[in-house]
This record gives structure tokens, sequence and C-alpha cells, in this order.
């Protein structure tokens, strides 16, 4: 049945393999001061290949050097977020075609209403989340998209009552409500601040489970079963050679998500935020990163020099090669963004990052729209961090409100008023069944719009290159050389 795929991905990969091999025996890669913990000093290749060097882990180091101008970084810029959309799988960009959401069930509250969303962003990968809209304002509305991050229970999350009282005594937060559920905080105030707010769950929590939590956020172990020619999942070699993740699909869901806010009437196109906290920091920054739409960013306690992200759902093979997530945060120049660290490995963003994104930004021409803050706080999306980005929009989406910006009290909505599953709309199922279809739809889909790109004259034959090319130069880490690009080296002289 899948046959058409498994030759298009064997026709990929003999090709990468090919052109590898080429490169290599031609000695067209340049350098080797990278190389010498691998090779001895009279057996160092002619080539430069980071993974013949020191192996970056988790905890590596990822500093940013910022371009010394506005064109230089415009090649980098260009260069990073065609990597970042290669690792996700989402190069070529996904077709931007109509989602049919349901909307549903809606929750009439004091300054704001709340609806319950779903829709799919591919065949049987669902979008799950609430909408937050102020009352009694007239568009075009700002709206903010908001990755709930590694929260138990995502947007159902409720830290509990001894929880939220250590939160409060230690100054953390301000409020037993706001507290207690800090997601939902944050979506209420930005609602009561006059921003339309869509709140979605990353895969595998709340109502996200199509795929679950277990396969998406603590995979370790392979599983035999789904990793045949035709059964195979999210982890396989045939998944990896097809560049479909954990990380990828969430990116699928945030472009689909920020799709769908931009089919609303009432939206402001000039005017679209996004924050999440942790996980939710990845998201962020992430889709921030490779689509201009997002025109101002908040990750929060996710940006630094340090570890990068220790989920499954944070990683890619190729994302960070020669990159890491300070760069990433870099290409929202100029559009704005703020940035909040706590006592994790986010916790010399004052003195690791912010010094070179500041330094980036003034390059750029807009040194006032990059900041950020530590707080002596563990990782949270706490009242201080949520205080400094509600005044993080408030000045750059000109929402006009007095500062400071004080959170009020809320009447929390519970988990039968958020979730979008119910009799009338039952859950899918989420089972190693859905899995297989979900992702085998998805590759089928791909394989299409990759084979759509066969060209066929001279303007098809330049995008051909532009995209294939494109991922090519990813893969292999270096652009094909030039037929005349010859180099040679003088190893020894004889008279």
């Amino acid at each position: 049945m899948f046959q058409n795929d498994d030759q298009f991905s064997m026709d990929r990969r003999s090709a990468l393999q090919n052109i590898g091999l080429a490169l290599l025996s031609a000695g067209v890669f340049q350098g080797a001061s990278r190389a010498g913990s691998l090779f001895a000093a009279d057996q160092i290749p002619a080539f430069s290949d980071s993974r013949l060097g020191e192996l970056k882990d988790l905890n590596g180091y990822f500093p940013f050097t910022p371009s010394e101008s506005p064109e230089a970084w415009e090649k980098r810029a260009e260069y990073v977020r065609r990597q970042i959309k290669v690792a996700a799988g989402v190069w070529p960009e996904p077709e931007n075609t109509k989602i049919n959401a349901t909307v549903h069930g809606k929750v009439d509250r004091d300054e704001y209403t709340v609806e319950k969303v779903f829709f799919e962003s591919s065949p049987g990968l669902f979008v799950t989340g609430n909408l937050y809209r102020p009352k009694g304002k007239q568009g075009p509305l700002p709206m903010v998209l908001s990755p709930h991050g590694h929260f138990a229970d995502g947007r159902f999350y409720d830290s509990g009552e001894k929880r939220v009282q250590a939160d409060i005594t230690a100054g953390a937060e301000k409020h037993e409500v706001g507290g207690r559920y800090p997601l939902q905080a944050r979506c209420v105030q930005l609602a009561r601040m006059g921003c339309m707010v869509f709140h979605y769950d990353m895969l595998g929590y709340a109502d996200g489970f199509c795929l679950s939590y277990d396969l998406i956020h603590r995979f370790a172990k392979q599983r035999p079963e789904m990793s045949s020619e035709k059964n195979w999942g999210l982890f396989s070699a045939q998944s990896e050679l097809r560049l479909i993740s954990a990380l990828g699909l969430q990116t699928l869901n945030s472009i689909r998500a920020l799709d769908w806010v931009c089919s609303l009437p009432e939206v402001d196109p000039q005017r679209i935020g996004i924050t999440g906290a942790s996980g939710g920091g990845t998201q962020t920054f992430i889709l921030a990163a490779i689509d201009k739409r997002i025109t101002a960013a908040f990750p929060a306690v996710m940006v630094s020099t340090a570890m990068q992200g220790g989920c499954t759902c944070e990683n890619a093979t190729y994302l960070r090669v020669d990159t890491g997530n300070v760069e990433f945060a870099a290409l929202l120049a100029p559009r704005p963004l703020g940035m909040s660290a706590a006592d994790d490995w986010t916790k010399e963003i004052e003195t690791k990052g912010l010094p070179e994104l500041k330094q980036h930004f003034k390059m750029m021409g807009v040194p006032e729209n990059v900041v950020g803050k530590y707080y002596p706080f563990p990782h949270n999306y706490n009242y201080v961090s949520r205080a400094m980005m509600y005044e993080f929009f408030n000045q750059h989406f000109h929402l006009g409100i007095k500062s400071p910006i004080i959170e009020a009290d809320f009447q929390p909505l519970t988990r039968e008023e958020l979730s979008v599953w119910n009799k009338q709309y039952p859950a899918p199922p989420g089972d190693e069944k859905s899995e297989i279809k979900i992702l085998h739809t998805l590759a089928r889909n791909n394989a299409k719009q990759i084979q759509g790109l066969t060209p066929h004259d001279q303007k098809s034959l330049a995008e051909y290159r532009r995209v294939v090319g494109g991922a090519f130069q990813v893969m292999v880490g270096r652009p094909l050389p030039a037929a005349d690009d010859l180099e040679a080296e003088q190893i020894s002289e004889e008279e």
C-alpha cells in the first residue's frame, strides 16, 4: 500500500549517500581544526565535518555570534530558518489549506468568553485548545497563541492548594486562583487586556492524545513491532528518514494553529504574538523563527546557551547543528522579543545570550525590541514573569493599559468546561494503529508535495533547486560545489 512512499524515501536516501560520497571523495570540505579528536595529526582529512569533532550533548554550550551587518545576517537567517524547517519536516512549507475547525461549548465570564476548539492539522492529527475572546471589543483584535509547555495535565493544570500557598509565601505568586491555575491566568489576563488567546495543547497532554504522552515525551526504547517496512511509527528509522518527528508534528500543529487564527476575521494580522514556558517556550521560538506572521514573541525559561531542551519533543535530526536556541530567538529580529529566565538552565541569560541578542538587535536597528530578565525562582511561568510578559505585549501591541498591570482573580474553568471531547465529539483513539495511520498519511502527502516539484521548465527547475537543493545543503552541511570549484593543497615538493 505504501510502496510509492518507500521508493521515494529510498531514492532520497540513496541520492544523499551518493552526494555525500562524491563530496568526500572529491575532498571539497575545508579545514580540519575540529577533526583532531578522531584522526592522528598525519591522518587528518582535507574536509571539516562537525561530527568529527567533540560532540555536543544535552548539556553542551551553544553560544551565538552576531553577524557584522544586516546583509550578512539575512544570508545566515535564511539558512537557519531552512535548517529548522528541514529538521521539523516542514520543508517545503505545508499548504495553507482551509481548516475545518469545530468551535463549541462557549463559557461566558465577566469580561471574556472561552470556547472549545479542535481541528485536524493533518488527517488524524488534531490541534485541540480553548479560544479566549474579550467581551465588548471591536476588531481587529490582537491575538496571542499560547502553547502551555510541560505542565502536568497541560491546559487542565492545577498546582494544588499546598503548592500555591508555598508560591505565595515565596513571592512567586500573588493570588491563590492565579497561582493554582497559572496557565488559565495568563489567558484570562490577556483577554481582559483586549487580546484574543488560543491556548492549545502539546501532543500527549490534556485533549491532545491522538498521540500518547509516553510516545511524544518519554520515548526511550525502540519498538521492533513499530519499525517494520509497513508498520512504522515515530522514532523509527522509517520516520527519521522521512523527517517525521515529535518536534516536527508539534511544529506542524503550531503552524496550522497560526493558519487558523489568521483566518478569523476579527484578528489583527499586524498583532499576532506567541508565548509559552519550558517546552511551550521551545514551541514559541521555533514557530516565531520560521513564520514571520508572528509579530512578537515571549518565550519563558527556555532561551539559553546551556541545555537546549530535555524532551524528545524539543529535538530533531539536523536541528541544532552549528546553531542553538539563542540564534533561533535572534531570528525574531527586528520583531520584538521578550524572555524570562529562572533558576534553571536559563539562569545566565543576562550574561550569556542576552548581551549578544542586544548587539544583534542594535545591528538590526531596533535595540529597544529585545528584553530579558532573570528571576530567582525555580523553573516556572509564575506571576512575576507573567507580569513581565503582560507589559511586553502591552507595549508592542499598543494596548494602552496603565502600568503596572495587575492580575485580578477569576473563576477557573473546570476540566469539563475546558475539554473539547464529549459524547457529541468523541476523542480519537490514540493507539498504535492510529499512530501508523497518521504518520503514513503525512508521509504520502509529503511525498506527493515533493514529487510535484519535479522540474519541467527553467522556472520549475529553479524552484526544485531551491527546495530540494536547499534541503540537501542542510543535510550534507554545505552547498554542492560548482564544476570549477577545485582546490589543491601541496603536500610535498620534489626537485
